[in-house]
């Protein structure tokens, strides 16, 4: 029972922590893209912010998600093999 609660929480902390990653990373992307002034019309400096925001944003998600699963995985291997105590 103890075993199942610390996987729960390490998988619930894994979520939240993925989670704020992600919106801190675009986050900082947003505000990054707010300082830059409207350029000419090409390449226009708000159409490159927006493009960059997203994608950093697609990028953490992605990795994070990547990072959870594995980490899932492994703890799920890890409560299998140690047996029922």
């Amino acid at each position: 029972m103890k075993r199942v609660l610390f996987l729960i929480i390490r998988g619930l902390t894994g979520l939240i922590l993925g989670s704020c990653y992600g919106n801190l990373v675009g986050a900082v992307i947003f505000l990054l893209s707010l300082l830059a002034s409207p350029g000419p019309m090409i390449p226009d400096n708000d159409g490159w912010g927006r493009m960059v925001l997203t994608y950093a944003t697609i990028y953490a998600t992605v990795r994070w998600l990547g990072w959870w699963l594995v980490h899932r995985e492994s703890a799920k291997s890890e409560a299998e093999s140690s047996g029922p105590w």
